[in-house]
C-alpha cells in the first residue's frame, strides 16, 4: 500500500498532465490537425541551432569516461558554475562567484533543494496566487504548509496588504515566479521594492529569516522590452532558481541552477546544504553534457518573436470575440475569464470544440483559464473559429438566462403588485435583487417607503391592521381586535372587526369602558 502523504497527491494529480493525456486520446481520434491542445507549457520553438552543435562538439571532443561520469561536486563543474555566475555579473551588475551557484535538475528539482534546506515540519511558505500548482507538493515534499495569498484579478500583481498580514513567525520561505505561470504578468520594479520592505520589517519583528525563492524559468521570455527585476539586487536572504527549459527550449533534459548569494544569512551553511541535498534527493548531480553545453551557450537565446507573434494574433482574436483578459507581459500564457463562474464547466463545454484549456483552480484561481500558446501558429489560427463557436454557445446561454431572468423578475413584479392592491398602508417587498442580478426570497415591509422597524408606535399598530383586515376579508372570517398603547394613536385604521382599544390616562384611577 503507498503512503498515506501520496495518497493525497495523487488524487490530486496534475490537471495539466491529465488535460495533455486527453489531448493525445483525441489527436488519435480525430487527428492531430484537429484538435487544439493549449494544456501543456512545452516549448515548441527549436533549440538554438548552438545547442546542437555544441551537444556534438562535446561528444567528439571529450573522454566518454570523464563526461558521463559523476561531477566532483554534487555543485556541478566549476568551470560551468564560475561561467554562469560570470554570466549574470555582466547581465545583471551582480558580483556573484562559482561558489555561489548550485547546478540543479532543472528549476523544479532546484525549488525542491531549496526547500529542502530550509524548511523544518510545519513551517510555512507563502504563495501568490495564481501561482504554479506544484509549489503545494514542493512544500508538501518536506512537510512544510502553503499560505496562499489571493489573487488580485485587477491586474496580477501580489496583493502585499494581504501579504503583510499572511506572514508570521512560522514564515520560511516566499516563492514568487515572474514572468508569471500562468497569467504572464511581469511584476514591476514598484512591487518588488513594496516586497521587500515588507519582508526586511518581517524578519526584524519576528527576529527571523525569511527567504524569498525567485523560480524564474520564464526570465528570457519578455516581451515588449518589458525588464523583469532580478531580485537579489533588492532583497539580500533572495535564492534564485533558474532553468534552462524555457530560455534554451530543453525542458526534457532537466538542466538549471540556483542562485546563492553570499549576503544571504547564513550563505555558507545554505550553499554546503544544497550541495547535500542534491545528493540526497537522489539526483546525485546535474546532467553532466548539459552543463557543459550550458556553458558554450550561455548566450543563446529562444527565438521569442516566434511566441510573441502566437500572443499577439490569440490576444487579439480571443479579446475581438468578448474574451476577457489582460495581455501578457512574459512566458507563454493567456489567462482568460470563464464566462461561467465553475471555469471547470467551461473547460468541459470548450473539449466539445476540441479545446484543451487548464482551469484556474489548478492554480488557486477559480474563475479563469490559462491557455498555453506555445504551439504552432497554425494552431492558433485555426481554433479560433472554433472559440468563436464557444463564445456563441456562451452568449447564447447567457440571452437564455438573461430572457429567463427577465421573466422571473416581470412575474415576481406583478405577483408584488397583485398582493399589494389587497392593503391599503403597506406595501410588501418579496424578492431582493443580489449583485449578480439574481433574486432572493424576503418579506420587508414599509410604508410610504419607510421601513416597519423605523415606524412610531401608532404606524405600527395601523399598518398592523391593515394586515388583519386583509387576512379578514381573505378568510371572510372576523373577530375582536385587542390594541394595547392606544394612547398613542391620535386615529385607528378603520377595521370590519371590532376594535378594543386600551388606553392609560392621568385622570383614569380605575377601569372604565367606553363604547365609540
Amino acid at each position: 500500500m503507498i503512503a498515506e502523504k501520496m495518497k493525497n497527491m495523487v488524487a490530486n494529480s496534475s490537471a495539466i498532465r491529465a488535460m495533455f493525456e486527453e489531448g493525445n486520446r483525441l489527436a488519435q481520434i480525430y487527428g492531430a490537425e484537429n484538435v487544439f491542445d493549449f494544456s501543456l507549457g512545452n516549448p515548441n520553438v527549436p533549440a538554438p541551432e548552438a545547442v546542437k552543435q555544441a551537444m556534438i562538439d562535446i561528444l567528439n571532443e571529450e573522454d566518454p569516461v570523464a563526461l558521463h561520469g559523476y561531477t566532483n561536486s554534487n555543485a556541478g563543474y566549476a568551470d560551468v558554475r564560475q561561467a554562469v555566475a560570470d554570466s549574470l555579473n555582466e547581465r545583471f551588475e551582480t558580483a556573484f562567484s562559482g561558489n555561489n551557484i548550485v547546478m540543479t535538475v532543472g528549476a523544479a528539482g532546484g525549488l525542491n533543494v531549496a526547500l529542502k534546506i530550509l524548511l523544518n515540519p510545519g513551517d510555512e511558505v507563502i504563495a501568490f496566487a495564481p501561482y504554479f500548482g506544484e509549489y503545494r507538493s514542493y512544500t508538501a515534499n518536506f512537510d512544510g504548509v502553503l499560505v496562499e495569498v489571493s489573487p488580485n484579478t485587477e491586474n496580477f500583481q501580489p496583493k502585499l496588504d494581504e501579504f503583510e498580514q499572511k506572514i508570521t513567525e512560522k514564515t520560511k520561505a516566499v516563492i514568487v515566479k515572474t514572468p508569471n505561470n500562468p497569467t504572464g504578468v511581469v511584476y514591476s520594479e514598484e512591487t518588488i521594492q513594496k516586497l521587500a520592505a515588507i519582508m526586511e520589517e518581517k524578519q526584524k519583528e519576528f527576529g527571523t529569516d525569511i527567504y524569498l525563492i525567485s523560480d524564474e524559468p520564464y526570465r528570457e521570455l519578455a516581451y515588449d522590452g518589458v525588464e523583469v527585476p532580478y531580485l537579489t539586487k533588492y532583497y539580500n536572504n533572495t535564492i534564485v532558481g533558474y532553468s534552462y527549459s524555457k530560455s534554451l527550449s530543453l525542458p526534457g533534459e532537466r538542466i538549471g541552477y540556483l542562485v546563492i548569494p553570499d549576503e544571504a544569512a547564513d550563505s555558507e551553511d545554505l550553499i554546503s546544504a544544497a550541495s547535500v541535498a542534491t545528493r540526497i534527493l537522489g539526483f546525485v548531480n546535474a546532467p553532466t553534457l548539459q552543463q557543459k553545453v550550458v556553458k558554450r551557450c550561455l548566450n543563446e537565446k529562444t527565438d521569442i518573436s516566434y511566441y510573441d507573434r502566437n500572443r499577439e494574433t490569440l490576444y487579439n482574436g480571443l479579446s475581438e470575440l468578448g474574451f476577457e483578459c489582460i495581455k501578457p507581459e512574459g512566458a507563454f500564457y493567456l489567462f482568460v475569464k470563464s464566462p461561467v463562474a465553475d471555469e471547470k464547466a467551461f473547460c468541459q463545454a470548450a473539449k466539445k470544440y476540441n479545446i484543451l484549456i487548464v482551469p484556474g483552480s489548478s492554480f488557486a484561481c477559480p474563475g479563469y483559464v490559462r491557455i498555453a500558446y506555445c504551439v504552432s501558429h497554425e494552431t492558433i489560427v485555426n481554433s479560433l473559429p472554433k472559440f468563436k463557436e464557444l463564445a456563441k454557445e456562451y452568449s447564447d446561454k447567457e440571452h437564455m438566462l438573461y430572457l429567463t431572468d427577465l421573466f422571473v423578475k416581470t412575474k415576481v413584479n406583478m405577483l408584488t403588485e397583485r398582493i399589494n392592491k389587497h392593503f391599503e398602508l403597506c406595501d410588501f417587498k418579496l424578492f431582493e435583487e443580489q449583485i449578480n442580478g439574481g433574486l432572493n426570497e424576503c418579506c420587508e415591509v414599509t410604508v410610504d417607503g419607510v421601513s416597519f422597524s423605523d415606524l412610531n408606535n401608532a404606524m405600527k399598530i395601523n399598518s398592523g391592521l391593515d394586515v388583519i383586515n386583509t387576512v379578514c376579508d381573505y378568510a371572510k372570517t372576523y373577530a375582536p381586535i385587542f390594541i394595547d398603547n392606544c394612547e398613542a394613536v391620535n386615529q385607528t385604521l378603520q377595521t370590519n372587526s371590532q376594535q378594543i382599544r386600551l388606553y392609560v390616562t392621568d385622570s383614569d384611577e380605575s377601569l372604565r369602558v367606553v363604547n365609540e
